[in-house]
């Protein structure tokens, strides 16, 4: 699905499983989740079909984008460094947040470790 009179100039693009299907969702951060929000929806997440689908749209659409937001995966970073020329690509504060949150917490596990072990001697 391709809802290209939806696109702005900051996009969110990223994956969720529904239905057993992968789905990768490219969104209008502008709407807010509100009705026109979506631009595209495509099964999978190989960076080569979900950026045909998206190459759909005019470059001339295609280069206003101003920002992407997405997560780690080098597949989502190859889609929007191919797909929107000129946009710059943002990190989603999410998942910067959690592997913040991930690393305090296996450094609280390993001294916790430790203190026990040292306690037990």
């Amino acid at each position: 699905m391709l809802l290209e009179n939806n696109i702005g100039e900051n996009l969110s693009l990223d994956e969720t499983m529904l239905c057993r299907d992968l789905i990768t969702f490219l969104s209008n951060k502008d709407g807010h989740g509100k009705k026109g929000f979506i631009i595209a929806a495509v099964c999978g997440t190989k960076s080569e079909d979900v950026t045909h689908i998206i190459k759909k749209t005019p470059l001339e659409q295609r280069e206003k984008v101003r920002e992407v937001t997405l997560d780690f995966s080098e597949s989502m970073r190859a889609i929007a460094t191919s797909a929107f020329p000129n946009a710059m690509i943002t990190v989603d504060c999410f998942h910067i947040v959690k592997r913040c949150i991930d690393a305090i917490e296996e450094l609280r596990l390993k001294f916790k470790r430790e203190a026990v072990k040292k306690q037990k001697q």
